[in-house]
């Protein structure tokens, strides 16, 4: 049986107990970091927390839709043994007041329900089971030549930079370009506070010889995976190589682990280029959009 429930009536441990069971685990569904990313969200129980469902809504004008909030990137059916049939069964378990979805589909799905638009996505991933000499035998050229302009510049990586320092400078640097808001900002330092406090965190910072920072990164670990959630680079850091020689300290401080260093992805070109200078395979998930408002509604989220 799939229940619907909200919130404040999911079993944490039971629901975490699930998350945590999966060979393959995303930090995006552990209960502590969607109370943060989607206080209001809901989700789908099959019987005892044998299978889950994350459901993310808000609304506009009344009209009540699911969405893919900021900082996360996939949900969708979370079990150990996932099948088309239990996918379809909580698709079609899926609350018929929210007849607009947007959201995403975590690379192990198996099928997307019917009558739905599709398309491909993609993030990047690094497996650090290698030495950290065959892990760089991956990297681009161009990322090798980055790495030693850094060295070149004396640039020394910092291991105990602040979340709160680190997203004034990710504001400073990307602002512009992001346009996210006050509340998106605050969301993302209450995201990395969230973290620190219930698992393994990395905020590391990049400085040059006058103790000027030129780039960081926040990481968090989720039983095998290491998410990269977000960082900066200034004018002058990229000029250095800043970026390039915080990865490759960070990837050569995990070499040797049975760990998956997720780059949070990206589909834009650029980006998935600079990850795969390191030697990041693309992994594909999909999109999901769905408009079942009625005719003289639909306009409102088109």
């Amino acid at each position: 049986m799939i229940r619907f429930l909200k919130a404040k009536d999911i079993d944490r441990k039971k629901w975490n107990d699930c998350i945590n069971a999966l060979p393959q685990q995303f930090i995006f569904v552990q209960s502590y970091y969607l109370d943060v990313a989607c206080p209001n969200w809901s989700a789908l129980v099959m019987n005892d927390y044998e299978a889950v469902f994350p459901l993310t809504s808000a609304s506009k004008l009344g009209i009540k839709y699911l969405y893919q909030p900021f900082f996360t990137r996939h949900f969708g059916v979370f079990t150990k043994n996932i099948s088309k049939n239990i996918e379809q069964e909580f698709f079609t378990s899926i609350p018929k007041e929210f007849q607009y979805w947007d959201f995403c589909l975590h690379p192990y799905h198996l099928t997307a329900p019917a009558n739905v638009e599709v398309k491909q996505r993609v993030y990047q991933q690094l497996d650090f089971n290698q030495s950290y000499n065959d892990l760089q035998k991956g990297y681009s050229e161009n990322a090798l030549r980055n790495i030693k302009r850094a060295f070149k510049n004396r640039l020394t990586v910092i291991k105990d930079f602040k979340p709160e320092v680190l997203v004034k400078h990710f504001k400073h640097e990307q602002g512009a370009k992001l346009s996210f808001s006050e509340k998106e900002y605050s969301s993302l330092k209450n995201i990395m506070n969230a973290c620190d406090k219930n698992t393994a965190t990395y905020c590391w910072a990049v400085t040059d010889e006058k103790k000027e920072v030129l780039a960081g990164a926040y990481f968090m670990e989720s039983n095998n995976r290491i998410t990269y959630l977000k960082g900066f680079s200034t004018q002058d850091g990229k000029k250095k190589g800043a970026m390039h020689f915080l990865f490759d300290a960070f990837i050569q401080s995990q070499s040797n682990r049975n760990k998956i260093l997720d780059f949070g992805g990206s589909s834009v070109a650029s980006v998935a280029r600079f990850y795969k200078n390191f030697g990041a395979a693309d992994c594909l998930y999909l999109h999901i959009h769905s408009n079942r408002l009625p005719k003289f509604i639909k306009w409102l989220k088109e």
